[in-house]
């Protein structure tokens, strides 16, 4: 179950909504322990900035950092 759905196949690895069912936690670096500095909300968008090891690189708003994409 992914997380990230594309909003338009054409923008595919640049605009991405939550797709969970309440909020997605977004860490400063791209590990579970890290800092959460903000959070994703369901049906809420952020721009992708890079992908790696399960992870996405986002921005929402002022909030960038990592979400797991999982």
């Amino acid at each position: 179950n992914q997380k990230f759905q594309n909003e338009n196949p054409r923008m595919d690895k640049e605009q991405a909504m939550a797709k969970v069912q309440h909020a997605l936690n977004i860490r400063a670096e791209a590990d579970e322990k890290s800092e959460k500095v903000g959070y994703l909300y369901k049906d809420c968008g952020g721009t992708i900035l890079e992908r790696k090891d399960g992870w996405t690189r986002i921005k929402s708003g002022n909030v960038i950092g990592w979400a797991k994409d999982e």
